[in-house]
Parts: structure tokens; C-alpha cells; sequence
């Protein structure tokens, strides 16, 4: 009996590759096949093609019918191949025989599958695998119902993946003619981060494939891909599918956790739920009717920078079965070790923490621990050290007085870090050395300045016999320290310098005990920058003690008093409520610490004063970024960028190619988008320039010039339609009036291609003749093709145009 083509090529429904790193250049490749059963059409071996020049022929390892899929074979080839050495590989599988009758697939019958993998085979990756995929690609939907479908990838190596829909492919990975996405009633999409493909509904029933392109991410780097060609039988149904909620959740490695998972169906079908995806160690679902809970007792192995992806689907038991498909995401953090003594602290129960992160702060805080990322992101933190080791020396210069605060982070292999560790905090003292608490500016002259220097002694310091010891107080200039006097013991002691310049630089003191000698400490220094209705204050401060606020104060030139007009934690400092062409004079004073319950705070210190005059600023100097123009209408916009403040508006300048006097054209107020367009170019070929213009009318030199060539624009302006009947009106086939062109040529052909008219001479004027003669050319359509130069400053540029004219007597 002789058996239809057709009926023996039905085949193919869906197909994947997905390969395992074995060590070294060594892969495992499985491809999972969907084939009909309904067919004699059978593939116990396939060919794999591994992209690097040699083909397998692999043997079928299982064959089994799925129950809930109609009419459907799972098969599985499992392959290993060694590379020959580093690069990248696309490995690939073609098979001849599609199923038929997929409506999205002309002609699917006689349509190949294919499908490919990309493998990057590269020693600084290591021993990299592909996303593993957990949901079947064979899934069913209804006529006008909202359907989801999820792959359920998950990366064995915590990479990032990433979703496309593509074409389907068929032999040599080529796009299949005539391959179009399902129709919808409203949408058909896929979420390129979770891979949710969405069809928002389905309107015919039948078979469709769909392909989507897997692809693996890591340092923002593309490392492989996977596709996925899949198919989803459309159905008429009067069941409605069930309807699931999950809500993304946060745990730290070595808890449990109990996700509860909500599904309802609105026709009261009982529901079956699953879950899939990658979850390390023992997972529990317990199912009831409409809540069940996911439980998983966390390994500390589990801890990574990214999230763990749960795809979670509800099955209800109507006719068909349908299914609504979630999926939510897990972040796991490692947990934080125990700090203990000042800086030893316990090892991270987490078997892949290759290290430990030490940050200090002066003084104690409470951060804001983030239980869904771990690390430690106060800025007022400081990274002092990586360590291997369980303990650690902070050896780095610490300033002497102040309280310092630890705390400790693990670093995983990916380079996450777990939750951060409890406080620890020590006085960093030096016995028998001064401690500096002012250096305050009371006086700002270029000779008679004046500076309160005052230090003093710990309190544990003042019960030793120092009657005998003197203090020092030093001036440093360039690095070289100036004796200034010498002051007999006391547990404090106040000096004002009054003999310094504190206008055009800070000053800088140390005081010695007897050999002791203490911390440098500067003054507070100042300076401004203007505008217009702008003055912003900048300080240098690098105090010895931690200045945590600062005191801004302001008066008029003509004013006696200052007056606070700010207090901040932060710097520069910018005021806006002054006036142009005013002379405004400030100082700030910092409110300071040492976190030391043993001295005085807050410590408050004055800068140098200082004079600003706001005014309006020249205007800057545009920047043309891009002439971009348009035939039709045709117009050029002109873009451009200008760094300044106190612009009222800009204007635009023109010329013609070669000529330097430009001329006025645009005016755009400023605040705009910095952007015009000239609705009416002088030439083709044209340059433009740029001026800004200020709030006191001064202009600033012109910009850069760009240059635009249209000359394509250019377009001969002919009838399309002409009536040689000899009326005297409309009886030749000519160029509209006022029109120029240079080395010209035009030729005429009928509907057969015959040339019936040429010439070369502009304007040209045809009579609707054989050649121009007197036979007479049968009404109806005519092409020509005309050759040209456009008149543009002497410059040429040969062009075509095509177009039709008819003869119509």
C-alpha cells in the first residue's frame, strides 16, 4: 500500500539543546525532541552537527508518550564531545520533518526543524554549563483566553539570562518564508528578564510554534545561548483557566522558609500546583485546595548575588485542563558573622566565602541593613582592608583621640556579600600625647590674622607626673614646623596666633609634649565660586576630628553682623537668595568630635571669611552636535549643546558651502530643547552655526559649523499625465517651469520595455511620438528613468529617478 508523503513527514513538534561541562574542553550535550505519534515517521538517531567541523550521529536514549500532551513522544540523545581547544561554538540539529497543519508554519509539512546552541568555550569562564529549562515546550491554550507559557530556565552557574522571541528556523538556521508570531486579539510578547511569554488571546484554534532565543549573561557579557522551538495546541473551551499569586520573597542562608501560594479557579475545578526551577537541598510542597506552601530549609551553599526563580504553575481539572503559570524570585543572602573583641570575629558558615571585607567609621551608628543584598552601602563606611583570616590589625594611620567602629562582611565567589556584623568600637589613644580640639580662625587678615589653637590631655593621661614637662605649640608651613612658644603643663590649654595670614591659606598647628607630639591639625578653609543669583561655597576639610555639621553664615558688605543661614552635612553649599552685583561676605564653622566621652563636643571651629559678587556669566559657546535633514518636507534641524548659565535665547546662522557670511535665520528662546529646524534651506549643500546670547544681551562667538549635502533631495518636478491632440494645451511631456539640471538624460520606455523616447538636453519636451517623431505612441501608461546632476554650488552628484506619465488623448 502506498503511503501519502505527507502522512509519513509529520513529525517534529518541539525541540531544545542544553549541554553540561564534564571538565576541560569536554561537554555533555542532551537534545529533547517532541515528535507525533500518530506517524511512521520515527528518529532512533539524529545527527548533531557540534559547530567545530564534525557531526554525530546519537543514539535515542528514551522514548516515552507524555499522558497529558495528545499524541506526543518525549525523546532524549545524550551525546559527549571533547573541542579541540577555546572558542565559540554553535551546535545545531536539523530534522526534515516538521508536524503539519501548524498554522503559523506555510506549509509546515514540508518545513525542517532546527535548532541551535551557542557554546563558549573559554578558560577565564571556567567550566561553564547552559540554563537548564524545567517546563515542557508542548502546552495548550483556548480560544479567547490569556495564556502564559514560561521555559523555567535556571542557570547551574547563577548567570544571568535573558528572553527573545525569534523566528522558527529551518535548514541552516535560516528564518522560515512566511513565519509570523500567532495572532492575537490584543498582544504576543515575551518579558525579556523573566521570559514570560504572554498571548493575550489566542483567536483561532490549531497547532503554532514559537521560538525563543535563551540567552546567558555574566559580568554583562553574553557567554552562550539556547532556542527553544515549542509548540501550543489552541482549543475551543468553555473551561477557564485557574488563577495563581506569589509575591517575591528574601532569606538568609541556613533558615527556613514558608511560601505560601495562592490559586483559585473561577469555575471551582480542584487545581493541581507544582513547582519547578533551582532550589538546592530539600524542598517540600504541601497542596491544598487553595493554599499551599513551599518549604525550603535554606543550605548555606545557597547564598549568591542573584535571585533563585521559582516557576510555579496551576493546573485545574476541567475540559481541557488549563493552567495559569507565575513565577517569583528568591533572593539569598549569607548571614553576617559575629564580631568580637575589636577585630576578631567568627568564620562564615558559607562553604564558598572566599573572604572577609573590613570597613571602619569614626564614631557609632546604626546602618540600614538590606536583608535582600547584603553589603554594607552607608557611604560613611570605609572599606580599610580584605582579609582571609578570621582577625585583623588595623595598622592604618588613625587619628589619635578619636573612637573608631568596625564591622565585617563575607565575600562570596561571586563577589555578593553577606549581611554585615554587629558593631565593635575602641578609643584610639596614644599615651601621653596632646590632643588638638581647635583650630578656629577669629580673625582673617593677610598679617594680623588670628587662630584659637587649644589642645589637652585625656583624662586617663592626667594622673601620670608631667610637672616637669612642657608643651610646644608649632606652626607647619610647607612642611616645615615653626616654633611659636612653650606653655607649661596643664590638662588644657588655650593660645590665640595672632600673628598669621589666614586670608590666602589655612593654617596648620601641632603641639609636642617633650617628645610626644600630636596630629596636625588645619583650619577650616573657604572659597567661592559665582554666578548669576548664585554663590557656591566650597571647603577643604581634613580636620583631625569628624566635623558632622557645618554652620553657614552670611551678611552684606555693608552689614556689621552675620546671620546663620544654614546648617548642612554635606558640601559645597550653594546660596541662591542673593542678588546680582552685591557683595556678600561668609565664614562657616564646623560642628566637631572625636566620639570620646573624655572630651568636650560638639567642637565648633570657624573658617576663613571670605567676599562673592554674583553676576550674570558670559555666554557659553554652543556646540553644534548634528545637522540632520529631511526631503519632504524639505528642512534641516539643526541640534546643538551649550554649558552655561544666564542664556536667554540662541541664533541660528546660515551659509552656503564655501561661504563665510553667514546669515541670520532662527532665534530659539532659551529653556527649549536646544534644537530648530529651517523650514526653508538657501542651498542643497548648507552649514550652520550658533550663537548664545546672555540675559544682558552680550552674544558669544560663534559655534562650530556643520554642514549638510542634500543634494539628494533634489527631484525633477514632471507632470503625470499629458493630451497631445494638438488643442495647444498640455500637448508635450516637459519639466514643470523653473526648474534646472545638470548633465541630464532621460529615457522613456512602454509598458513592454520598449524605449519609445531619449533625450539629453534640459528641459526636455516630449510629443507623445515614436523618438519624437510623427508616429504617434497608443494611449496609457509610460516609465522613464531620467539621469541628473543637482545644481549645488558648482558640485555634482549624479542621480536617478524612476516614475510613470500617461497619454491620454
Amino acid at each position: 500500500m502506498l503511503v501519502p508523503f505527507a502522512a509519513l513527514a509529520t513529525h517534529q513538534k518541539a525541540c531544545e539543546i542544553t549541554y553540561e561541562c564534564l571538565g576541560g574542553y569536554t561537554y555533555r550535550m542532551t537534545l529533547v525532541s517532541y515528535t507525533f505519534t500518530g506517524t511512521a515517521t520515527d528518529r532512533p538517531y539524529l545527527e548533531i552537527n557540534w559547530g567545530d567541523g564534525t557531526v554525530d550521529t546519537v543514539r535515542r536514549r528514551i522514548q516515552t508518550v507524555l499522558p497529558d500532551a495528545a499524541q506526543t513522544y518525549y525523546n532524549e540523545y545524550i551525546a559527549e564531545h571533547t573541542y579541540s581547544g577555546p572558542g565559540g561554538y554553535y551546535i545545531s540539529m536539523t530534522d526534515p520533518t516538521r508536524n503539519g497543519g501548524v498554522i503559523n508554519v506555510p506549509g509546515s509539512v514540508d518545513i525542517s526543524m532546527y535548532v541551535q546552541t551557542y557554546l563558549v568555550v573559554d578558560p577565564f569562564l571556567g567550566c561553564n554549563n547552559s540554563p537548564v529549562l524545567t517546563n515542557r515546550p508542548i502546552d495548550r491554550a483556548c480560544v479567547g483566553q490569556p495564556f502564559v507559557h514560561n521555559p523555567g530556565a535556571y542557570d547551574p552557574d547563577g548567570d544571568s539570562l535573558s528572553y527573545k522571541l525569534i523566528s522558527c528556523k529551518m535548514d541552516e538556521g535560516m528564518d522560515i518564508p512566511g513565519y509570523s508570531f500567532p495572532a492575537a486579539s490584543k498582544s504576543f510578547s515575551i518579558d525579556e528578564r523573566t521570559g514570560d511569554v504572554v498571548w493575550d488571546a489566542p483567536i483561532y484554534q490549531g497547532e503554532y510554534n514559537i521560538a525563543i532565543l535563551i540567552e546567558e549573561w555574566r559580568y554583562g557579557v553574553r557567554i552562550g545561548y539556547i532556542t527553544r522551538d515549542m509548540q501550543i495546541t489552541v482549543q475551543q473551551c468553555n473551561n477557564r483557566p485557574p488563577v495563581l499569586h506569589v509575591q517575591n520573597h528574601c532569606a538568609i542562608a541556613g533558615d527556613s522558609l514558608a511560601i505560601p501560594i495562592v490559586a483559585s479557579d473561577p469555575d471551582g475545578d480542584r487545581i493541581s500546583i507544582t513547582v519547578s526551577g533551582e532550589l538546592e537541598g530539600p524542598v517540600l510542597l504541601s497542596v491544598a485546595d487553595t493554599l499551599s506552601v513551599l518549604s525550603w530549609r535554606v543550605p548555606f551553599s545557597a547564598a549568591r548575588a542573584n535571585p533563585y526563580i521559582v516557576y510555579c504553575k496551576a493546573t485545574d481539572f476541567g475540559s481541557p485542563c488549563l493552567s495559569d503559570l507565575k513565577n517569583f524570585s528568591i533572593n539569598i543572602v549569607a548571614p553576617a558573622v559575629e564580631l568580637y573583641g575589636v577585630l576578631n570575629f567568627s568564620r562564615s558558615p558559607v562553604p564558598h566565602a572566599t573572604g572577609y571585607k573590613i570597613y571602619r567609621r569614626q564614631g557609632s551608628s546604626e546602618p540600614q541593613q538590606d536583608s535582600c543584598k547584603g553589603g554594607l552601602s552607608d557611604p560613611s563606611f570605609t572599606l580599610v582592608a580584605t582579609t582571609l583570616d578570621t582577625f585583623y590589625t588595623d595598622t592604618s594611620r588613625l587619628q589619635n583621640g578619636m573612637t573608631y567602629c568596625y564591622r565585617v562582611t563575607t565575600v562570596l565567589r561571586d563577589g555578593s556579600e553577606s549581611l554585615f556584623s554587629n558593631e565593635q568600637c575602641f578609643l584610639n589613644h596614644n599615651d601621653g600625647v596632646p590632643v588638638i580640639t581647635h583650630a578656629s580662625v577669629e580673625k582673617t587678615h593677610q598679617t594680623q590674622g588670628v587662630v584659637k589653637v587649644r589642645w589637652q590631655m585625656l583624662h586617663s593621661d592626667t594622673n601620670g607626673d608631667y610637672s616637669q614637662k612642657q608643651y610646644t605649640l608649632f606652626r607647619i608651613k610647607n612642611d616645615t614646623a615653626i616654633s611659636l612658644r612653650t606653655f607649661a603643663f596643664d590638662t588644657a590649654v588655650t593660645f590665640y596666633d595672632s600673628s598669621c595670614n589666614t586670608r590666602d591659606g589655612r593654617q596648620e598647628y601641632a603641639v609636642t609634649l617633650d617628645t610626644m607630639r600630636s596630629d596636625i591639625a588645619p583650619t577650616l578653609w573657604i572659597y567661592a565660586f559665582t554666578s548669576s543669583r548664585k554663590v557656591v561655597i566650597r571647603w577643604q576639610d581634613d580636620q583631625i576630628w569628624n566635623n558632622r555639621y557645618y554652620r553657614i553664615y552670611r551678611k552684606l558688605a555693608s552689614e556689621n553682623n552675620y546671620i546663620q543661614i544654614a546648617r548642612t552635612s554635606s558640601f559645597p553649599f550653594t546660596d541662591t537668595l542673593v542678588q546680582n552685583d552685591e557683595e556678600y561676605h561668609y565664614y562657616i564653622e564646623g560642628e566637631g568630635t572625636y566620639f570620646s566621652g573624655e572630651l568636650p563636643s560638639p567642637l565648633l571651629n570657624k573658617s576663613n571669611e571670605i567676599s562673592a559678587i554674583p553676576h550674570v556669566l558670559p555666554p557659553c559657546v554652543p556646540q553644534v552636535t548634528s545637522v540632520d535633514g529631511s526631503c519632504d518636507p524639505f528642512a534641516n534641524t539643526i541640534k546643538w549643546t551649550c554649558d552655561g548659565e544666564d542664556i536667554k535665547e540662541y541664533e541660528i546662522y546660515s551659509a552656503r558651502v564655501g561661504d563665510t557670511n553667514y546669515k541670520w535665520i532662527i532665534t530659539v528662546p532659551a529653556g527649549a530643547e536646544m534644537q530648530a529646524t529651517d523650514e526653508n534651506p538657501m542651498s542643497y549643500n548648507i552649514c550652520y552655526v550658533v550663537k548664545a546670547v546672555n540675559t544682558k544681551g552680550e552674544e558669544s562667538p560663534y559655534s562650530n559649523a556643520v554642514c549638510i549635502d542634500n543634494r539628494y533631495c533634489f527631484r525633477l518636478k514632471l507632470p503625470n499625465i499629458f493630451t497631445p491632440n494638438g488643442d495647444g494645451v498640455n500637448d508635450v511631456f516637459r519639466p514643470l517651469e523653473g526648474q534646472t539640471a545638470e548633465d541630464f538624460e532621460i529615457q522613456i520606455f512602454d509598458r513592454w520595455g520598449k524605449l519609445v523616447y531619449k533625450a539629453k538636453e534640459f528641459p526636455f519636451s516630449w510629443n507623445g511620438c515614436y523618438m519624437g517623431g510623427n508616429q504617434a505612441c497608443p494611449d496609457g501608461a509610460y516609465f522613464y528613468v531620467a539621469e541628473f546632476s543637482a545644481p549645488a554650488e558648482g558640485l555634482s552628484l549624479k542621480q536617478m529617478q524612476n516614475g510613470s506619465v500617461v497619454i491620454l488623448r
